[in-house]
């Protein structure tokens, strides 16, 4: 099912309930205001008895209405002169027993009329069925104790709800029918606003699919609004530009890493070959191309360990946890200096920060060997440490200006260090490293000579006084 059509019906059924609840209310109040005006009329009508006296009559007229105050002399049950008595009304006398005295029309006498006979009850007013038709009664006590020989107890004033429920039923078949179409005009309201609203839905949709299915990742859509859609639609094209410029990068370290394997390959193809005639060269000469080729190879092993560990921009498999910076940087400076045959000074304070150890160590690793480098032979490199901030100094000739921007950069490398060993990576790595930690990195020339590159990373704390 299409969110559309979720949408649509989610629509339907609010209004639905909307309607119906509305409608009930309605009824229900017209109901009510239609069985109370029967029951004033009831009422009115019952009152009128008020107004009439009651005696002896003739024979075969064993009740006879008194002089009618307002319509003049009366003739008995249905007479001309009984007000109360009319065609839309039915009047009923029952005697002290329970039995019918008089009546215009045969009401059922239930055990509520029997209630007030017994003066269990005053006037009561309840629903009866006569005949298949509902009508509306009222029943109250008759204050003439007797006519004649028959002791009167009640008297009874019907109304057939014919009609009210005439009305009633009609009002109800008006507010279905106009409910229906209610909820139809609110579904197909629903329809259109929701394949209004879910149109850029649809736009990133088919984006999306056409990215699947093409690889174009330079497509963006437009963006027209600002709501939660739109949002998402930002979204989108951010992650198609995250994509096309990774992409574009993976694409870029192929090509640069094809172009830098090739030198050391060829020189190893080389090398082989001459090897294969060893036999018709002198001994110093096969011991050189052995040396040669055992040096390609540590280079190339090198170049393959680096472009592993740039293959993904991702952190490596490792927890972050309390590092003590100045540690990591007098150790490795400690290494550093065993191995090159090099004086390190560092100058560090203890400095606690949330990070991953082995990469820590590998970017101050990188940034001491690339000013080994650099540095001329017998000159120290200095580290200072100073919270989050690593800097490493060596005493070449410092790095140009239009090259301080690209020394990160993977694969590059300044005009004067393209005849120097090295791929181009170890910077790449550093850079790469102090982003994965939420840093930044740096490289800058001292004022009295040499290059400073660095990176630094947030959240440091000093922890004790400077070593």
């Amino acid at each position: 099912m299409s969110i559309r059509l979720r949408l649509t019906l989610f629509v339907a059924g609010a209004a639905a309930v909307a309607v119906a609840a509305v409608s009930m209310a309605a009824y229900l109040s017209a109901a009510d205001e239609v069985y109370g005006e029967v029951d004033a009329f009831l009422e009115q009508r019952i009152g009128f008895l008020g107004a009439f006296s009651l005696f002896d009559g003739a024979a075969g007229d064993p009740l006879r209405l008194a002089d009618d105050p307002i319509m003049g002399m009366g003739m008995g049950i249905g007479g001309r002169g009984s007000r109360f008595i009319q065609p839309d009304s039915v009047v009923q006398i029952l005697s002290s027993d329970g039995t019918i005295f008089a009546t215009s029309g045969p009401l059922p006498v239930d055990d509520v009329d029997l209630a007030v006979l017994g003066g269990e009850r005053q006037a009561t007013l309840h629903t009866v069925d006569v005949d298949g038709e509902q009508y509306r009664v009222i029943t109250a006590p008759f204050t003439i104790p007797t006519v004649g020989d028959h002791p009167l107890g009640a008297v009874q004033v019907g109304r057939s709800l014919t009609e009210a429920l005439a009305v009633l039923d009609g009002m109800r078949f008006k507010m279905l029918s106009t409910g229906a179409l209610g909820v139809a005009i609110a579904a197909l309201a629903g329809w259109l606003i929701a394949g209004r609203a879910l149109r850029p839905v649809g736009e990133l949709t088919a984006a999306a699919e056409h990215v699947a299915a093409t690889q174009d990742l330079e497509s963006p859509i437009a963006v027209a609004q600002e709501d939660e859609i739109g949002r998402l639609a930002t979204s989108f094209n951010a992650m198609l530009a995250a994509l096309a410029d990774s992409k574009r990068q993976q694409q870029q370290l192929v090509a640069d890493a094809g172009h830098e394997l090739r030198t050391p390959l060829t020189s190893l193809r080389t090398n082989i070959e001459l090897l294969a005639r060893a036999d018709s060269l002198p001994a110093d000469q096969r011991r050189e191309l052995m040396d040669d080729a055992t040096t390609e190879l540590e280079e190339l092993s090198e170049l393959v360990r680096e472009l592993v560990d740039l293959a993904t921009d991702r952190p490596v498999d490792e927890p972050l946890t309390d590092v003590r910076l100045d540690q990591v940087v007098a150790s490795v400076a400690q290494r550093a200096g065993r191995r090159w045959d090099r004086q390190v000074n560092v100058d560090s304070e203890p400095t606690v920060l949330q990070a991953r150890a082995g990469g820590i160590e590998r970017a101050v690793s990188n940034l001491i060997e690339n000013a080994v480098k650099w540095g001329p032979p017998g000159t120290p490199i200095e580290v200072v440490q100073r919270g989050g901030l690593v800097n490493v100094r060596d005493y070449g000739p410092g790095i140009e200006a239009a090259d301080q921007t690209r020394v990160f950069d993977r694969f590059y490398r300044a005009t004067t260090a393209r005849t120097m060993p090295g791929s181009g990576l170890g910077l790449a790595i550093v850079r790469q490293i102090a982003q994965e930690h939420g840093g930044t990195v740096s490289a800058t020339n001292a004022p009295d000579g040499g290059a400073v590159v660095g990176f630094e990373l947030p959240g440091a704390e000093v922890v004790g006084n400077r070593q």
